[in-house]
């Protein structure tokens, strides 16, 4: 779930910096003020999930790039990806993840960090649909 939420939170950052691009100052501030809020986070807290959330995402795509590069590879010769490189890819995937879920607690004041996991494991597991 953490993984999703990295990769939401840094395409949710580009739309976001891609909402405030032509906007007057306080319109963008209002943009980032609500933005915030709705993690329950204050923007200079926001600010520092976006930078880390940004950096997490943009490894767990190029994770992701690796295994379609080999998928594709292997389906060229007519073979099954081998195990052992998906489970290489998935470990340094978790690996990412943790890495973030550390620097997150370790960039954010205790009360932001408290405020995250709240919304990570509430709202956000909450809206996630199975089908």
């Amino acid at each position: 779930m953490y993984r999703q939420f990295f990769q939401f939170h840094s395409s949710f950052s580009d739309w976001l910096t891609a909402r405030t691009s032509g906007r007057s100052a306080a319109e963008a501030a209002d943009l980032n003020r609500k933005a915030a809020s709705a993690f329950g986070l204050k923007e200079a807290d926001h600010q520092q999930l976006t930078v880390v959330s940004n950096g997490i995402g943009r490894e767990l795509r190029a994770i992701d790039q690796e295994q379609i590069a080999h998928a594709n590879a292997r389906a060229r010769m007519e073979q099954h990806p081998l195990p052992v490189v998906l489970r290489q890819l998935e470990l340094r995937r978790q690996d990412a993840v943790n890495r973030g879920m550390t620097q997150l607690q370790q960039v954010l004041q205790a009360e932001a960090w408290v405020s995250l996991r709240g919304y990570i494991n509430g709202p956000y597991r909450n809206g996630i649909r199975v089908r």
